[in-house]
């Protein structure tokens, strides 16, 4: 998947293609997880089922909540399709695993096949430890989904965030000496040359401490067996990653390139031209512009923009538009047009999907007849009233202007 750029005049359109982040780091991670044992999804699963149908099941687990003094939440069910639910998944256990453990020995007591057999698995003190571990490991993907569903504009910094998280996965694992020398597209991460003694491998605080104070209650062939499936995990997760984000292909570079473009950067004068950038992009800037777009960026470079530094990036480079010669001509066009069209390209799918879940609660069973231009007009209203009160907006003079009788053309 990825964003389609064109521009108005004749000849082929150009395609810059990205994957879609989110989805794909969801999957890495499920991926990932097939590594652990089977115990860890099957428990929550099972969990979920076995109270998600019976009222009677949840007003009786709501006693044990009370009695260990923790919130009445809801068990919630691992899924497929909500990326995200997995580590909200497993938070939730957490929280309830003292209150599951009391309701199910009551419910075991009365020969429930069913609540013996989770029992059973909540009583293996390495599935805790699989809980935890998962805990630490899976908002390393969490957060970096949740950040490219930003609406703002985050794709100069896809390619940090994505080479933070495969070294910080890495990290856990492989020799620190190792780890910082070469390239993150060159490091050899299935070599057990470069592995941490696994006794020093970092599994997570809860981890750590459990070893460290010998609580985990597991024995040492258990113990080993519970650190290698998570260094299984944690192997396959930078394997999965690596492989829909190969460091060495065109995309990547591009991405790489595309981080110039950040106010820390222009602002470090670390890059002396964007010539580079502006080949990717032909449809963007043509080839006889080249030496423009340089010269507006080495000029830029020279200017003291220190006061900026503390703006995001559509501030800054708005502020950067603005900016005029002697003559009130516009110092930066060819720059500033060209980043504007690159601010333009999609860092992940969710604006699109927000807009369709949009559409799908206005054109109903009931409203199934609404027509495109009525939903168009309702997107764009919507759009213009954001964060405002039909109340309070404030109805300009242009914007009554265009309540005539050609509005619906």
């Amino acid at each position: 998947m990825g964003g389609e750029i064109a521009t108005p005049s004749e000849g082929p359109k150009q395609f810059f293609f990205r994957p879609v982040t989110a989805c794909i780091k969801s999957l890495c991670a499920n991926y990932a997880c097939q590594k652990l044992s089977e115990l860890v999804e099957n428990l929550a699963r099972d969990v979920h089922t076995y109270l998600q149908y019976s009222f009677k099941r949840q007003t009786e687990l709501l006693e044990f909540q009370e009695f260990v003094n923790v919130k009445p939440h809801k068990i919630l069910q691992p899924s497929q399709t909500r990326w995200l639910s997995l580590h909200q998944v497993v938070v939730r256990l957490l929280e309830q695993y003292n209150a599951l453990v009391l309701y199910f020995t009551d419910q075991a007591s009365k020969n429930i096949e069913k609540a013996q057999s989770i029992l059973y698995r909540l009583n293996d003190p390495s599935v805790k430890l699989y809980y935890h571990f998962l805990d630490f490991v899976l908002p390393f993907f969490t957060k970096l989904n949740l950040e490219m569903q930003s609406e703002s504009t985050k794709i100069h910094t896809l390619h940090g965030k994505i080479k933070n998280v495969l070294r910080s996965l890495l990290d856990c694992c492989i020799k620190k000496e190792y780890l910082e020398k070469p390239p993150i597209e060159d490091i050899q991460y299935k070599n057990p040359r470069f592995f941490l003694p696994i006794e020093e491998m970092y599994l997570g605080a809860y981890v750590v401490g459990s070893v460290t104070n010998k609580t985990h209650n597991l024995n040492a062939e258990e113990l080993q067996n519970f650190r290698t499936r998570c260094l299984d995990f944690l192997i396959e997760s930078y394997a999965q990653i690596y492989k829909r984000f190969n460091a060495k292909s065109t995309s990547m570079k591009i991405l790489k390139d595309l981080s110039i473009i950040s106010p820390e950067q222009v602002i470090s004068k670390k890059h002396n031209t964007i010539a580079s950038l502006g080949m990717h992009f032909p449809n963007l800037v043509l080839a006889n512009q080249l030496n423009e777009l340089d010269r507006e960026w080495r000029q830029l470079r020279n200017i003291d923009i220190n006061d900026l530094k503390n703006l995001n990036i559509s501030e800054f480079w708005s502020k950067i538009s603005e900016m005029k010669c002697g003559d009130e001509s516009f110092m930066f066009p060819t720059l500033c047009e060209f980043i504007f069209n690159i601010m333009c390209l999609p860092h992940s799918s969710a604006t699109v999907e927000r807009t369709f879940s949009t559409i799908n609660l206005n054109k109903t069973k009931i409203r199934n007849k609404l027509s495109t231009e009525t939903l168009s007009g309702i997107l764009h209203t919507k759009t213009l009233m954001k964060n405002e009160n039909c109340f309070n907006f404030n109805i300009d003079e242009d914007l009554v202007k265009k309540l005539n009788y050609k509005i619906k053309t």
